[in-house]
């Protein structure tokens, strides 16, 4: 696992990480009307992600290149402020040989058919 650097003082910053030897921008914006912080992944000035929230509890979603496995796995409160970048709420790159196997989750079909 691989705790990514933050930057919470400045409301919009890139760095360069090295993930799994992929050299990539990685861009996070505070946006203060929605009181969250906002990702964009370029590798070659190619977009690989665009616009995801931080959201605690959850794993950065979209499309991630198929050669860079792994994830970036999101912790903290779910009520965060700017300042929680790097202190209650971290980015924690997950390597592939690190992941949890997937729980079964339940699941159920509902039929719209016959709704009127």
């Amino acid at each position: 696992m691989e705790l990514l650097r933050t930057f919470p003082e400045h409301p919009q910053h890139v760095m360069t990480v090295t993930l799994n030897g992929r050299r990539l921008e990685y861009w996070r914006t505070w946006r203060p009307r929605l009181g969250a912080w906002y990702i964009d992944i370029f590798e070659d000035d190619r977009p690989i992600l665009l616009g995801r929230r931080l959201v605690p509890g959850q794993p950065l979603q979209g499309s991630l290149p198929a050669d860079l496995p792994g994830v970036v796995f999101v912790t903290g409160p779910d009520d965060y402020s700017k300042e929680d970048l790097g202190g209650d709420l971290q980015e924690i790159f997950i390597h592939p040989d690190e992941l949890p196997e997937p729980e079964e989750e339940e699941s159920f079909i509902v039929d719209i058919s016959e709704v009127e």
